[in-house]
């Protein structure tokens, strides 16, 4: 019955866009709060109306958001029923006026009764202005899954999201139903908001509070209103400067339209092979939804989300100390200027704050020399760079952060927090360990003058590439005859080639060419060389006999994964763990 009802509508609104005509030129007005303010969001509700309108053809329409946060239908009628008359020339007329009220006021929460009243009252004040307009309700949306009012001991909606907006349906059905039968006929129209969160399955659309809308949230609610007042479908419009906007990716802005027009969602696209995932340390929310939010008070991500694709991805971000950085909260002093490194990377919002340890008692926390995060889920055909921002503006001591990262590979870099505008710290190359998983340690660096010892992390991006394969012989396998080729060309210090066994093409045949060699060797996945199709590595048997600088034949056997300087006596210590 429901996917009847939701294909009858499909048809209804396409039957409509076809023969209802056009509007055009149209006069919008918007009474509600912060649920059309889009608190949580970069835009508002009104302004993404006009500009999804705008996409669609239509001349742009006026719209007036006379919204303000946390007020109901009671407050407006008392204390801003003026913008009635005000927000237009004398000449014009409103066309619609959409209304949304308190966001618990429609259900036992609230007073259902007053609600339909004032919904009537609010029409009744507009219709004496503007007595052909149309009034949209607004059909707010419940809580997210997890809310208190799910949870508590003697929870408020013991159904969950679904009760909770089974009430709100049936509070705005009852206003409009009120309104008509005020008029003597069927004029109000209900934009079910609410309704098309749900069909989504509350689907990242919340922001952090679990009551607000995040930017993918407040797009669903603005394209619902959109189709309500239009009466046409949302799947044709060309939404890539509204996505832009908002920092939504295509497949996002299907998904939304597909879900306003009640249409099968596309499936999602598959996780990029590589990835760009930016990290916000100490924000409780982010204007850049793809930006993964690390807040103090929940310093762990189960899945990221891509910068450039905006897909989600299954790298994970774990504290793996025993304790992570301050819990009681965050340093809100930084920033960043503008034409600088790190504006290279990262958004104000990212660099505006950070989080931070400390190896002495401060304040609530207890003291914390060093915070140890393991990223997982990694591709160990990849390796991965990172660039490290952190300000503390107002600092005028050494608050030098040392940053480990740790995989296959390791590297150290550090950066001075205090005062700092401009500079980043980065590790490239860094490849995961077998287990697909890099861990980056944060503690204060050996110049730090600090009392408390504090250190920083604000903002880290990390990027991914695919590793050149060292297959020196070009046979598309990574095996023992590849190695004894790099032990040939050892010590080659310039003009080397990948068949000399200089797979890093920086000229010369060194360890770091003989751990790349070491780690693929060792790899069963796909590999992906720089310029031609994905190829398999075929790892030797691991009683494969290698030479080794004349020193005899030795095996690999199970210890395949560990550093060759436990088999391989040479002068130089190699960079691997």
């Amino acid at each position: 019955m429901k996917y009847f009802l939701t294909y009858l509508r499909a048809i209804l609104i396409a039957y409509l866009a076809l023969w209802g005509g056009e509007l055009q030129a149209i006069n919008i007005l918007f009474y509600g709060n912060s649920f059309t303010n889009g608190l949580g969001s970069t835009e508002s509700v009104p302004n993404l109306v006009r500009d999804i309108a705008t996409a669609a053809g239509h001349t742009t329409p006026t719209v007036v958001n006379a919204a303000n946060n946390g007020s109901s239908f009671t407050w407006h009628l008392a204390n801003n029923a003026g913008v009635i008359s005000s927000g237009l020339p004398i000449s014009e007329q409103w066309d619609f006026a959409v209304l949304q009220n308190f966001s618990t006021t429609p259900t036992h929460l609230g007073n259902v009764a007053q609600h339909r009243a004032d919904s009537v009252s609010l029409y009744q004040q507009i219709a004496a202005h503007s007595p052909s307009h149309t009034p949209v309700l607004y059909e707010t949306w419940a809580r997210a899954p997890g809310h208190n009012y799910y949870t508590s001991g003697v929870p408020d909606f013991p159904g969950g999201p679904s009760e909770m907006q089974a009430e709100l349906r049936n509070g705005y059905l009852l206003a409009a139903q009120d309104i008509d039968v005020s008029t003597g006929g069927r004029i109000a129209r209900i934009a079910e908001v609410g309704s098309r969160w749900e069909d989504a399955n509350w689907d990242n659309l919340h922001s952090d509070d679990l009551y607000h809308a995040q930017n993918r949230g407040t797009l669903l609610a603005s394209l619902e209103i959109y189709s309500t007042i239009y009466q046409q479908q949302t799947s044709g419009i060309d939404l890539s400067s509204v996505l832009g906007e908002l920092g939504l990716s295509l497949y996002e802005g299907q998904f939304l339209t597909s879900i306003t027009d009640g249409l099968i969602p596309p499936d999602p696209p598959a996780p990029p092979d590589q990835v760009t995932l930016k990290f916000d340390f100490g924000e409780t929310g982010s204007p850049d939804p793809k930006y993964n939010v690390v807040p103090w008070n929940a310093q762990d991500i189960e899945k990221t989300i891509d910068f450039v694709t905006g897909v989600e991805t299954d790298i994970s971000l774990t504290i793996s100390s025993t304790a992570g950085f301050n819990e009681a909260g965050h340093n809100p002093s930084g920033t960043i200027s503008a034409g600088s490194p790190a504006s290279d990377f990262f958004n104000f919002n990212a660099t505006a704050d950070s989080l931070f340890g400390h190896d002495s008692n401060f304040n609530v926390g207890e003291p914390r020399s060093l915070v140890e995060y393991t990223l997982s889920g990694l591709d160990q055909n990849q390796s991965y760079d990172f660039t490290f921002f952190a300000s503390r503006l107002g600092a005028s001591d050494n608050r030098e952060t040392q940053y480990d990262v740790a995989g296959d590979n390791l590297g150290t870099t550090f950066l001075n927090p205090a005062e700092n505008l401009n500079n980043i710290a980065q590790l490239l190359d860094i490849i995961p360990d077998p287990n697909g998983e890099i861990t980056l340690t944060i503690q204060k660096g050996p110049n730090n003058t600090n009392s408390a010892g504090f250190f920083y992390l604000g903002a880290m991006d990390m990027t991914s590439s695919w590793v050149q394969l060292a297959d020196f012989d070009s046979d598309s396998d990574v095996d023992g005859s590849d190695f004894l080729i790099w032990q040939r060309g050892f010590g080659i210090n310039n003009g080397a080639t990948l068949s000399q066994g200089d797979v890093t093409d920086d000229g010369a045949v060194d360890e770091e060419d003989l751990r790349l060699w070491n780690s693929q060797y060792c790899a069963s996945s796909i590999l992906q060389p720089l310029s031609s199709d994905p190829v398999h590595v075929v790892p030797e048997p691991k009683s494969l006999y290698l030479l080794a600088f004349g020193l005899g034949i030795f095996s690999l056997g199970p210890s395949c994964a560990k550093s060759l300087s436990q088999y391989v006596t040479i002068s130089y210590e190699v960079s691997h763990q």
